[in-house]
């Protein structure tokens, strides 16, 4: 009788692991959404550009207003894509050489994967500023990254991409806070399955937690930072833009009545990143 017991806990346990896992691997996968803008509709003129790699990824690069500033590279958050950050770029346009926008993997016209993971965002990010560096030489890079980009920008930084300054909107410190959140708005225990499906990831994504941390990895850098916190975000609340803004030794820029998304069309987010890309590009 024992071991029969023994077995159907046994059963209910493999079940219980399966049903995690499954869950595991459909957080990893972004819905995927076409993107609804182009450069020309912010008023810029692009091009389409490819970044070499496995796998390649799709993108924009605009002509900015300064021959010899900064080139500035956009990079999305999760399930979103180009369009969702070319506002923000059309705002530092003037003060910028060149405006490089990207579809990371699985998102926008980028090739869909298998599952992507905020180490593929970072290693996107790398293989993006390492190819903008090779092709626009001696230029200063600047890395935006809006919600999980950010996180991206941050640990593609802690990496050794040679960039000159972060601009960071709405950044989540701690990225698995910012899932449990995610759930929780779909109304699933997101404080509950987040310690549960970490296993789970930590053997999809082959690397310990601790080195996609992005709050810890901004600690150990030194590298100029804006930190730009929407007033009203509830995925990413205002006490994570204070947290973040702390590692990076400055002081958190709030944006008065904006969400998550719609922060990036923000006339005070132009105004912060304009002057923050102007700064680095000595202009």
């Amino acid at each position: 009788m024992s071991s029969l017991v023994f077995l159907g806990a046994a059963v209910v346990l493999l079940g219980i692991a399966l049903a995690l896992d499954r869950l595991a691997l459909a957080l990893l996968r972004p819905a995927h959404r076409p993107a609804a803008r182009e450069p020309s509709d912010v008023g810029l003129s692009g091009q389409d550009w490819t970044v070499p790699g496995e796998p390649p990824l799709k993108g924009w690069v605009m002509k900015g207003g300064s021959e010899t500033g900064a080139v500035v590279v956009l990079a999305h958050g999760w399930g979103a894509n180009t369009g969702v950050v070319l506002p923000v770029g059309a705002a530092m346009a003037p003060a910028a050489s060149r405006v490089v926008a990207y579809d990371v993997r699985g998102h926008g016209r980028s090739d869909q994967a298998p599952m992507v993971s905020v180490r593929q965002f970072r290693d996107d990010a790398m293989r993006v500023v390492e190819t903008v560096v090779r092709t626009f030489p001696g230029r200063p890079v600047v890395l935006a990254g809006h919600s999980l980009g950010g996180a991206a920008a941050i640990l593609a930084a802690a990496e050794g991409a040679p960039v000159s300054g972060l601009i960071l909107v709405a950044c989540p410190y701690d990225v698995f806070g910012t899932i449990g959140r995610y759930l929780e708005e779909r109304g699933l225990p997101g404080r509950i399955l987040i310690p549960l499906l970490r296993p789970f990831w930590r053997l999809r994504v082959g690397q310990p937690a601790r080195r996609l941390h992005p709050g810890h990895a901004l600690e150990a850098l030194a590298v100029p930072t804006l930190v730009i916190q929407p007033e009203m975000d509830t995925r990413v609340p205002p006490t994570e833009g204070v947290r973040l803004a702390t590692a990076a030794r400055t002081v958190v820029s709030m944006v008065p009545g904006a969400g998550h998304t719609d922060v990036l069309q923000h006339p005070r987010t132009a105004e912060l990143c304009l002057e923050f890309v102007g700064g680095l590009s000595g202009g």
